[in-house]
């Protein structure tokens, strides 16, 4: 149901669910989120898609599933022969949350002959991978630890409204004393819970860290101990942070520099102080980057590796978590020579945009065949305009999903799949060594099926037998657990999973890992100045780049932030769902109540948002919450979807796409 995956215990009655609620036996304890309190609505909605469609004359028809597989392998045997396996991509979205199915999509694409597959990662959380495996080089991302910290740093995120169970966790450490602070544009739940709130221009974060790293440096705050030892680089940043005072920071984000030295000394002051980042430091050009100095400030100031701070958590690779080079072994990867620093360290994020040119372009090679689970491209990557021409030009695109999303519209073939109440799967709580797989609770509803069941039968058919030699669901499981390439290098039997349905810990959670294992960076060290980076013509120090040129600011005086994240709607999810719909029913912009009184706009007026590649027309809500200069327009609503007006700007190592701090003008209807 969503990403987080936190876990839900169900009634049965009759074959049917009765009641979710949160689960007795979890390891992780945490209240419902109203997402969950749903389920029941979401199970039984009477627009859910229960058998497949298939598009004729323009319009979708209710065919066999038998129809559906020979047309999807005919189109795919056909592309294959006239313009090469490469003409295949994959897309594994994170809207049905289930890991081995993801992996079960990678494997039909490379088993096709195609590297082009990817997930979520390349529209989220890559540009976190790649500053911590940069930095650390784990090939994992870096996470908060709750095991005490004495000082907290809320980082864009707003887990009040998106995640309960680390938001529990945040509750009991603020019970037990320890400060928060909320670095944040917005004036969100979680900012007005906060000591400090840092409201920041958008964009800014890389400068603000900056200016972090300049107070904990100058003012010896740093641990030497670590960094005489496991530092490299170091004595460069202390000259790279020097141009980065309190004052010029607060000049760049709009941050007094009184607040900025305030927060920095509790971070680095408060034993042990850790940082919760969120999805928005890489949605703006700068995401590698401010990953990275954010590492870099956990490293020095000595929360790194230890209960309270932050860590590395080795993950398998189920879901394609662990990064490697493995995952999609192939340099002919659309993306990979534009990007191949990002690509040798992931082997599966590639810049979204650019399978969208390359689609249009038909280079460096025709894209013909496109497959999206679990995933909404019409909704929810940038210029959608151009995403639409890009399918206009396939000549085979399949959606899986539980509803006829914006992008199913546009689809050759939709097929129905199931929740996980109808399946089981592998799921994982982030941040922590542990994996657990799902429980089917009951049959799936109408002629829907499974996902493990879509990609195995549609391999088969495919000629592709020994990539999918199972039959069971069951054999499926099996023959994940015993993959090298999945687990390695933990020992987990199928039969743990069974017997500890809670989740079973693959790894021991060990502080200080780097006293017996070191880093394994070309130095040995935490990689402060970064020769990777370097090598590839990337600055080597973290370094702000502002996200929008300052003549584009003359015509668009505004900054657009968007995919702002609320307790009911995720991206373009829930919608449908009657109470959501009333709670949230239709889209808005949220500006300045000072900014609307100047402007004459009043709250539910029509107002324009306009940027340099479209206009979109909505309500305005006024607001104290957002900056004078800010519109925030929440994402996900077909009839205002803002990324008809964000453009693929993307960072400039990652590829992810900048959807944080886009230039905008305002104007009353």
């Amino acid at each position: 149901m969503c990403v987080m995956q936190c876990p839900v215990d169900v009634q049965v009655e009759g074959g049917k669910v009765t009641k979710v609620f949160p689960p007795e036996k979890s390891r992780l304890k945490s209240p419902l989120c109203p997402r969950a309190e749903m389920t029941l609505e979401w199970l039984h909605a009477p627009n859910r898609l229960t058998q497949p469609m298939l598009k004729t004359n323009g319009q979708h028809k209710g065919v066999s599933w038998d129809a559906a597989f020979d047309f999807i392998t005919d189109k795919l045997k056909t592309t294959k022969k006239e313009y090469g396996a490469n003409s295949l991509y994959v897309y594994a979205g994170d809207a049905l949350a289930h890991l081995g199915v993801t992996t079960l999509a990678r494997d039909f694409c490379l088993a096709h002959g195609s590297p082009n597959f990817e997930f979520s990662s390349s529209m989220c959380m890559g540009s976190h991978f790649i500053g911590s495996s940069l930095t650390f080089n784990d090939r994992q991302g870096w996470v908060a630890s709750w095991r005490g910290p004495k000082a907290v740093l809320r980082w864009a995120e707003n887990n009040a409204e998106t995640y309960p169970v680390v938001y529990s966790a945040i509750l009991l450490a603020r019970e037990r004393g320890a400060k928060i602070v909320v670095i944040d544009p917005k004036k969100t739940r979680a900012a007005k819970e906060a000591d400090i709130h840092l409201q920041l221009k958008p964009g800014t974060d890389l400068a603000l860290a900056l200016g972090f790293l300049n107070v904990i440096i100058t003012e010896d705050l740093y641990d030497h101990e670590f960094v005489d030892k496991w530092a490299f680089g170091f004595d460069k940043l202390v000259e790279h942070v020097k141009r980065y005072t309190p004052e010029r920071v607060a000049e760049i984000t709009h941050v007094p520099a009184d607040q900025i030295r305030e927060a920095a000394r509790i971070y680095a002051t408060a034993k042990p102080a850790t940082v919760n980042a969120g999805i928005s430091i890489d949605h703006c050009i700068n995401g590698v980057q401010t990953n990275r100095a954010l590492c870099i400030m956990t490293a020095i100031a000595g929360n790194f590796d230890v209960p309270g701070g932050n860590t590395t958590v080795t993950q398998s690779k189920v879901g394609c978590f662990g990064l490697g080079e493995d995952l999609v072994p192939s340099d002919e990867q659309i993306g990979a020579k534009e990007y191949p620093m990002a690509h040798k360290i992931t082997r599966v994020i590639m810049p979204a945009g650019f399978v969208i040119d390359a689609t249009i372009n038909e280079s460096p090679y025709p894209i013909k065949a496109m497959i999206f689970t679990g995933a909404n491209p019409m909704m929810t990557w940038p210029n959608t305009n151009k995403v639409k021409r890009a399918f206009e030009k396939l000549d085979l695109l399949v959606v899986l999903d539980l509803f006829m999303t914006e992008t199913a519209k546009q689809a050759d073939v939709v097929l129905p799949v199931c929740t996980y109440l109808e399946t089981s799967d592998f799921a994982v709580y982030y941040g922590f060594p542990m994996q657990l797989l799902t429980q089917q609770a009951i049959e799936p509803l109408g002629n829907s099926r499974p996902e493990w069941s879509i990609w195995t039968e549609l391999a088969q058919r495919m000629g592709y037998k020994e990539q999918f030699p199972y039959k069971t669901r069951d054999e499926m499981f099996a023959t994940l657990v015993a993959r090298e390439d999945l687990f390695k290098p933990f020992s987990i039997s199928l039969e743990a999973f069974y017997t500890h349905p809670e989740g079973v810990f693959y790894a021991a959670q060990e502080e200080k890992r780097y006293l017996k294992e070191g880093f394994k960076t070309p130095s040995g060290k935490v990689e402060i100045y970064s020769g990777t980076l370097e090598k590839y013509g990337y600055d080597p120090l973290p370094t702000y780049h502002q996200p929008i040129e300052p003549q584009v600011v003359k015509e668009y005086p505004f900054i657009l932030t968007t995919g702002a994240r609320n307790a009911i709607y995720t991206n373009s999810r829930y919608r449908d769902l009657k109470a959501f719909r009333k709670a949230g029913p239709s889209p808005y912009a949220e500006i300045n109540s000072s900014t609307a009184e100047q402007m004459g706009i009043k709250d539910g007026d029509m107002v324009a948002v306009q940027t340099p590649i479209g206009r979109i027309e909505l309500k305005a809500r006024l607001t104290e919450d957002v900056l004078p200069y800010v519109i925030e327009i929440l994402n996900g609503w077909p009839e205002a979807n803002v990324n008809l007006i964000v453009d693929n700007k993307l960072d400039p190592i990652s590829g992810l796409p900048s959807f944080r701090a886009n230039p905008c003008r305002l104007v009353k209807i």
